[in-house]
């Protein structure tokens, strides 16, 4: 169930076509469906947020059981520099907040320097690594 109250949010699913909906939406929505599938239980709120693993001090790695939704949350200082660690899959960058240049270390093939701002998405791929030299406090999410 999404209910998404105050914050930031950035979420990370798989396609599939198994959603059940009971209202907020103009399609069709089977909230008697979405009642047999769930198991009201009350708790803490705190107890519900998902913890994070710090990285380095510009990253936070939220790594749930499954690993195909993994998030890592960067954050780069203005006039900073921060270089992505490679990873073993592909993976996208989303940019919130911020802009940054953009370099890549591709051996043999050197990408000229490009620039990413709040909106910017860019797709990396298998251990590819790019560095973000912000020119204004930058706030981006990789999955």
């Amino acid at each position: 169930i999404h209910a998404y109250l105050k914050g930031d949010c950035i979420e990370c699913m798989a396609c599939s076509d198994n959603v059940v909906r009971a209202g907020l939406t103009p399609k069709y929505q089977d909230v008697e469906t979405l009642l047999s599938m769930l198991e009201y239980e009350m708790s803490d709120a705190n107890s519900r947020i998902f913890q994070s693993t710090t990285l380095d001090q510009n990253c936070q790695l939220f790594d749930p059981p499954v690993p195909d939704f993994a998030v890592e949350a960067i954050k780069v200082g203005v006039n900073s520099c921060y270089s992505l660690r490679k990873t073993d899959s592909c993976s996208v960058l989303l940019v919130v907040t911020g802009s940054a240049s953009v370099t890549s270390s591709v051996p043999d093939s050197p990408a000229p320097p490009s620039s990413v701002v709040r909106g910017s998405v860019l797709f990396l791929p298998a251990n590819y690594t790019i560095t973000l030299q912000a020119s204004e406090d930058l706030v981006a999410f990789r999955a």
